[in-house]
């Protein structure tokens, strides 16, 4: 079975590493998950159990394809027209995966994400629609395309 959700919400959070005080210690046991994040996931888990429309969880080894689709800052804005470019800049891409799976987890797309054995992830800015004359350039929304799979093939077979 392949699942494609179109658009988890869009204000995407990364998961926040856990900060660390003297001697290692973990300062404030569950102050490291912000509340901005706990919302989008639960938003997002929402999201994904509309999605599975009553259908099982899958089993097996998961393969799982993101694409992160950000919105440039006004400085940054290309020009009209512009296509997708890359995007590398904060948050990591491997914080938004976290959070991702988290929520495809929660949303019941698998029993665990220790299943996920591949994931591709690619985040770009978003693309400008060109214009015409006298109108405000387009700029695509923020988003993010999930694909899941079962895993097939050979591992580390390129």
């Amino acid at each position: 079975m392949r699942l494609t959700l179109s658009s988890l919400p869009p204000d995407s959070r990364p998961r926040a590493a856990p900060r660390y005080g003297a001697g290692g210690r973990i300062v404030g046991a569950r102050a490291h998950i912000g509340r901005a994040y706990a919302d989008w996931k639960d938003a997002a888990a929402a999201y994904v159990r509309g999605a599975l429309d009553g259908r099982p969880p899958l089993s097996g080894p998961v393969e799982v394809r993101l694409l992160v689709v950000v919105r440039p800052p006004l400085r940054l804005q290309p020009a009209a027209g512009a296509t997708r470019s890359w995007c590398a800049r904060k948050p990591d891409v491997d914080n938004v995966a976290k959070g991702v799976l988290d929520a495809l987890t929660d949303g019941g797309a698998w029993a665990d994400d220790a299943q996920v054995c591949a994931l591709v992830v690619h985040r770009c800015w978003a693309a400008v629609q060109p214009r015409c004359r006298g109108e405000e350039p387009v700029v695509e929304a923020e988003h993010i395309e999930v694909v899941l799979m079962p895993a097939d093939g050979q591992p580390g077979r390129w």
